[in-house]
């Protein structure tokens, strides 16, 4: 869907209403205007896309039973977080962002702990790596809806892991694009308790339990923090 350039006369009062409400989703001026055109002709655009998708995930988060929604900014990032079963019960804080800017980028999953313990951050480092190697051994994964990712990198501070669909595509609906990022979360979430379960035991023995968790969730296990 392409973009153009146009002079329009429009009301004053209109235009304070409009600038209301970029300032409420933090989004541009244009890109109200297009969301409000579109929603008028029932015409989806990359905008209306994501601020559906983000409801969709917000409404999934407040549904979990050990997932605590946070806050979110419309057509930007939804933040939720839960405590990890080890020693001092540490924090975990998952920020999801959508911007819909890049054409082939879906949307990022940051993971940050609020604790900065250099042991507990070496086990995550441990942990991701492990549901790398496991992704990469998967046929189907995740990529089930069309849906690639890459794979976690960090700075340092947190890990962030890109997700690659088109959002011009009509392939996938709304709610496979929600479903897909809330399950994600989940999965990592619930691998990541069962591997501080085990985070004395060897490197098999995780990957196994681990292995589980993620091949139980393929198969449209429900995910609770509990079994």
């Amino acid at each position: 869907m392409g973009s153009g350039i146009y002079s329009l006369v429009v009301k004053d009062e209109l235009i304070e209403r409009v600038d209301s409400l970029t300032r409420k989703r933090n989004m541009s001026r244009s890109q109200i205007i297009n969301e409000i055109i579109a929603e008028y002709f029932n015409v989806i655009t990359p905008e209306y896309k994501i601020n559906q998708v983000m409801d969709l995930v917000a409404k999934e988060i407040r549904m979990s039973d050990f997932l605590q929604y946070l806050s979110e900014a419309k057509g930007s990032s939804i933040q939720c977080r839960a405590s990890i079963r080890y020693k001092y019960n540490p924090k975990i804080r998952y920020m999801l962002e959508l911007s819909g800017k890049e054409k082939d980028k879906l949307a990022t999953l940051n993971i940050i702990s609020r604790t900065q313990r250099e042991d507990f951050f070496n086990y995550l480092v441990d942990f991701l790596k492990i549901i790398m190697l496991i992704e990469r051994k998967s046929y189907s994964g995740f990529s089930k809806y069309s849906i690639k990712n890459g794979e976690f990198i960090t700075d340092g501070k947190k890990f962030s892991i890109d997700f690659y669909y088109d959002w011009t595509k009509e392939h996938l609906s709304i709610e496979d694009i929600s479903s897909y990022l809330a399950d994600y979360i989940r999965m990592i979430h619930k691998a990541m308790n069962a591997y501080f379960e085990y985070v004395d035991y060897d490197v098999n023995t995780q990957i196994k339990v681990i292995n589980k968790v993620y091949m139980d969730y393929l198969q449209g296990g429900k995910i609770d923090e509990y079994e």
